[in-house]
């Protein structure tokens, strides 16, 4: 998702984050202990778009300066355990809420794919 996307999106960084590790290591995403997630995961759909607040750390590990992000509260029935969809931009991309109707779009489009890869490996994994 990062490699790809975040090139066709003229983007530093596209990723989930989540509190879980295995997870996060498995799946190339960014870790965040739990605390911080939920000052950062509202409702489902809830979509944040500012500068990026360097005492939450979300892209601490990357080797690029992330200026202004794009924050989406994943549902929580995809991964049982809430995560968030991000999207860091060098430049002030997010600041404006320029574009918010595109990034609400693809988010939704994403979490709708991510419920149904998930349903499709339950329902593969109770067939088996």
């Amino acid at each position: 998702m990062n490699e790809k996307l975040s090139t066709h999106f003229d983007l530093e960084i596209i990723s989930l984050v989540t509190s879980n590790a295995e997870f996060s290591k498995k799946h190339k995403s960014i870790f965040m202990q739990q605390e911080k997630i939920d000052i950062l995961y509202n409702s489902q759909n809830h979509l944040i778009m500012d500068a990026v607040d360097e005492k939450m750390a979300i892209f601490k590990e990357g080797n690029k300066k992330i200026y202004s992000n794009a924050i989406f509260s994943l549902d929580i029935n995809i991964f049982k355990f809430p995560s968030l969809l991000v999207f860091g931009s060098k430049d002030k991309h997010f600041l404006s809420n320029r574009a918010h109707d595109l990034i609400l779009f693809f988010s939704k489009i994403l979490e709708l794919k991510l419920h149904q890869l998930v349903d499709f490996k339950s329902s593969s994994s109770s067939h088996n």
